[in-house]
């Protein structure tokens, strides 16, 4: 993809930061405000400094042997904090792309709609027909 986007700075930051993975996955703002309300949404209602939620997404994008505990009062309570984590990184990467390859704006609001939709369809096919 480095026709598209040779430069090493975030293309969402302006051109002002340089990209790491953590950059790219989770900690660019527009990424973290997904994450927060995920997190807050259906992990946990604790607020994580931005520092902390990062290395929580990185634990379990390294798959880590301590599963991230979810609160059971929460949405979605029949999905794991992965199947969470992997829905949300699916709408994140898409929204990313999609900015590169087809000049669609990364917005937070659209980016959380996808992966609320993606949390119920997975929801939904993971409930047994009775």
């Amino acid at each position: 993809m480095s026709h598209l986007h040779s430069s090493p700075f975030c293309s969402l930051c302006s051109g002002q930061v340089e990209e790491d993975l953590n950059h790219f996955l989770f900690s660019c703002p527009l990424k973290l405000q997904v994450w927060q309300s995920i997190f807050q949404t259906y992990i946990s209602p604790l607020t994580l400094s931005d520092h902390a939620l990062v290395h929580q997404l990185a634990s379990l994008l390294a798959c880590s042997d301590t599963p991230l505990p979810r609160v059971e009062q929460l949405p979605c309570t029949s999905l794991s904090a992965d199947q969470i984590f992997a829905c949300t990184l699916l709408a994140v990467w898409q929204a990313h792309w999609r900015m590169i390859c087809d000049g669609i704006l990364f917005l937070p609001h659209s980016v959380l709609q996808r992966t609320v939709l993606s949390l119920s369809r997975l929801e939904d096919e993971l409930r047994p027909d009775f």
